[in-house]
């Protein structure tokens, strides 16, 4: 058996994020190794995702039971585009991923995403590699806590880090905190990142919106004050406003795409003349695709907003924040000279790492 690379991720999340970083890893290392996703359903993640679920609200699932059939067409797009685009190993549980026909000469990376975020994943330590044979290669890309860790949880990090042969991280927050707690590492950017729009428009799929302006919305977390901008932003310039939603409650003055797939989601950043999101990778894409763009912190006191702010801090884009917004729409021109240098530069760092990692363990 020739030693493969073995990338542990929420790959089977349905959210276009978490689907599309690991479709950029795995693409990025297939030009230079052998490798596949571990294709591991850990209990806690898989019933974030379920139809119906018996700890969630009355509420939640009534909204499922209504958009019971969106959701399946949704599934079955993600599990389409999966099964063309990235290979995958057996299925694993809890259980049967520690009997896994794992090679020693193996080598396991976890990342990208919030793979290290112990509220997600409800302490799932099969996200810390202990599944992986000893003496291994154990590393992780770009992965993700979600929110400030402790001193209890920097001890928890030091212990199951201790036999990886590097750690990389996403956020500037989080490499600080591994830093203070003295745990090796280094920081990189999101996988989606080491593709470049050539890359994406290759995977993207053409639209009816293709020949058309338009503005498009992307919420992870629902914001009255966001959309109501949007539609001015649209309206004064007489454009469509497209939002990707499967909500309930509709304004006639949107236009809802309830169901899309990965191919089609890429296409709509790739097309639309201006975003608004409050999304992580909706920041990503809107960046990396040079669009004009305004985001919104997650509200509320959201844990998870780290990640938004290290991604605008390390492009230099905090003019676009929705706060600073008006009418006549601020910031039209962001210098995208500069921040597709910038873009290269960690591309190529990235990369850069993970050859030495997997092709050269020496080194780091």
């Amino acid at each position: 058996m020739n030693p493969k690379v073995h990338i542990l991720t929420f790959h089977n999340a349905l959210n276009y994020g978490a689907v599309l970083q690991c479709y950029a890893l795995y693409k990025t290392i297939s030009g230079f190794a052998d490798v596949d996703v571990v294709d591991y359903r850990s209990d806690k993640i898989e019933e974030r995702y379920k139809l119906f679920s018996k700890s969630k609200s009355l509420k939640f699932n009534l909204y499922r039971f209504i958009t019971y059939n969106k959701i399946l067409k949704k599934r079955k797009l993600f599990n389409s585009f999966i099964d063309k685009n990235i290979e995958l190993t057996p299925k694993y549980d809890k259980a049967s991923v520690y009997n896994g026909n794992w090679n020693k000469n193996d080598k396991f990376c976890v990342g990208s995403d919030q793979v290290w975020n112990t509220v997600l994943s409800q302490g799932d330590d099969t996200y810390m590699l202990d599944f992986a044979p000893n003496g291994s290669v154990k590393f992780s890309y770009a992965a993700s806590v979600g929110f400030d860790i402790d001193e209890e949880s920097a001890g928890y990090f030091t212990d199951k880090l201790a036999d990886f042969t590097a750690v990389s991280v996403r956020e500037k927050t989080l490499y600080e905190s591994f830093v203070k707690y003295n745990i090796k590492c280094s920081r990189h950017v999101d996988p989606v990142f080491l593709l470049d729009k050539k890359d994406w428009e290759d995977v993207s799929s053409p639209c009816e919106l293709d020949n058309q302006k338009f503005v498009l919305v992307y919420l992870l977390q629902k914001s009255d004050i966001m959309l109501e901008k949007a539609k001015k932003y649209a309206k004064s310039r007489n454009m469509p406003i497209y939002s990707v939603s499967m909500a309930l409650k509709r304004d006639k003055d949107i236009n809802y795409l309830d169901v899309c797939s990965p191919e089609h989601f890429i296409r709509l950043f790739l097309k639309a003349d201006t975003v608004f999101t409050n999304s992580f990778h909706g920041i990503s894409f809107s960046i990396l695709f040079n669009k004009h763009f305004y985001y919104e912190l997650q509200r509320n006191g959201i844990k998870t907003n780290s990640r938004l702010s290290d991604i605008i801090e390390m492009f230099g884009l905090e003019n676009q924040n929705l706060d600073n917004y008006d009418a006549a729409g601020l910031s039209e021109n962001i210098d995208y000279e500069r921040v597709n240098s910038i873009i290269r530069s960690e591309a190529d760092k990235s990369v850069d790492y993970l050859k030495k990692v997997i092709c050269a363990q020496s080194g780091l």
